[in-house]
């Protein structure tokens, strides 16, 4: 079903040449489950990217039922991510300013399924995942673990034979990883579905038909799934040496000697150094406890103050991508907002400094893009919404397309955070990536819909998950 030959993904770095995959083969057969185990930054979620057609490989191939993907126009491959790969990422990813029905909907409604067949399927997953309930929510209304089974449901909204796990359960609490894994076994069982999932969650690994270890690179080793963990018991008491009998001067030969009376000798004058010595300790120790108490005591003000200050900039401020219009020449108008959705905090913040980038190859090339409305360097109080309006002329010539007929475009926003309008040292700097696809100046919308079927006319920007 799935086979990779000899896949080597090289970057180029300061230093020389750094193999993040080097020389790994694997197969997958349809309806198995295949676990990718190792340490952080050993190449398991670089592999996982080649093989689900997202990262090119320097070298080697990603066969797809006999098919190298990576001879494949990008519009092919892009129709392979679509219809044959679920993928479910590290993090949810789901559109912000979508419902979560939307978001499970989208990936169908992208492959050219109609409206009505899309949001059935759409709301028949979110019954399966327990969502029902939340179908017309924002992804910001959603618990970590909600978001994660709404993810799971939009990876399997086109039925693809294949799903593509990067760390499905990271930064879940027992409960709700425990939901995610569970989901996970019955789309594998239920819907013959093959999963490749990367973890460093023995559970999970625990369940694969096959495990294989990633180590700087390369495959480490492979076993067979559902390896138990036998813990040693405990020693036999009689494996301990007997406890010594009688004294022991009489072990070791020795003589027993007489000890001196207290007060003897030295007494007199240890006595008299007591009286002043284990006061003055116990003072010092009675101090030393009150100033670590005091600084203990600033620290913990000092966290919950930062806590505090880092949940108004990255929790209560929403920021995101509001609109992209056309402007004159082959410019773009770009519609930026803030929005503090703790209606009892005020949040204070420098307006954003934005740079577009447009992916050229494998690389982005960052292009002009500057404020359109005065507000730049300035800080306003945050109460409600704002927004900021910038101009971004995104002029290359040979661009990647990951939609057929659109141009790739992130944004990286910086937005300076704090509670005061004058602020000392409480600052955050707050650091965002959007991702839109763009369509063109003068496209050629006939030729656009031929090769994504849209239901309608071709949007001029759509909006991405982080990635």
């Amino acid at each position: 079903m799935l086979e990779a030959r000899n896949l080597r993904k090289t970057y180029a770095a300061e230093t020389g040449a750094i193999d993040a995959v080097s020389d790994i083969s694997l197969e997958l057969e349809a309806g198995r489950f295949l676990a990718v185990v190792g340490r952080s930054g050993s190449g398991k979620s670089t592999l996982l990217a080649m093989l689900g057609g997202l990262c090119r490989p320097t070298a080697g191939s990603v066969l797809w039922n006999g098919v190298d993907l990576w001879t494949l126009p990008e519009s092919e491959r892009a129709a392979f991510r679509n219809r044959e790969v679920g993928f479910v990422f590290q993090f949810a990813s789901l559109l912000p300013t979508l419902r979560v029905v939307d978001n499970v909907a989208l990936p169908a409604l992208m492959g050219g399924e109609g409206e009505a067949d899309a949001y059935r399927r759409a709301e028949e997953l979110l019954g399966r995942v327990g969502l029902t309930h939340r179908a017309g929510a924002y992804p910001a209304e959603l618990s970590g673990g909600e978001q994660r089974r709404a993810a799971l449901a939009r990876a399997v909204v086109n039925s693809p034979p294949i799903l593509l796990a990067d760390e499905p359960t990271s930064d879940l609490d027992e409960t709700a990883e425990a939901e995610v894994l569970e989901l996970l076994g019955e789309f594998h069982r239920r819907d013959g579905v093959a999963l490749v999932v990367v973890t460093h969650d023995p559970a999970i690994a625990g369940r694969a038909d096959r495990v294989v270890e990633i180590r700087a690179g390369s495959i480490a080793g492979s076993r067979m799934g559902s390896v138990a963990v036998v813990a040693s018991s405990d020693r036999s008491p009689s494996t301990l040496s007997p406890a010594p009998e009688g004294p022991v001067a009489a072990a070791t030969g020795l003589p027993p000697r007489s000890l001196a009376r207290l007060g003897s000798g030295f007494g007199p004058w240890l006595l008299a150094v007591c009286a002043w010595v284990v006061p003055a300790v116990f003072a010092a120790l009675a101090l030393n406890q009150g100033v670590a108490l005091y600084q203990a005591q600033v620290l913990r003000g000092q966290r919950q103050a930062r806590a505090a200050l880092e949940d108004a900039a990255l929790l209560w401020l929403r920021a995101d991508v509001e609109d992209i219009a056309l402007a004159p020449g082959s410019s773009y108008s770009l519609t930026f907002f803030l929005e503090n959705r703790a209606t009892d905090q005020t949040v204070f913040a420098m307006s954003p400094v934005v740079r577009a980038y447009v992916q050229a190859g494998l690389a982005w090339q960052e292009v002009p893009c500057q404020s359109a409305d005065g507000q730049e360097g300035r800080v306003v109080a945050i109460n409600g919404r704002r927004t900021y309006r910038f101009i971004f002329d995104p002029q290359v010539k040979e661009y990647t397309e990951l939609l057929s007929g659109y141009m790739h475009v992130r944004f990286t926003s910086s937005i300076i955070v704090s509670r005061r309008s004058e602020p000392g040292d409480d600052l955050v700097e707050r650091l965002d990536d959007y991702y839109v696809h763009l369509k063109p100046h003068g496209a050629d919308d006939a030729a656009i819909l031929r090769k994504n079927r849209f239901p309608g006319r071709p949007p001029l920007w759509i909006a991405m998950p982080p990635h």
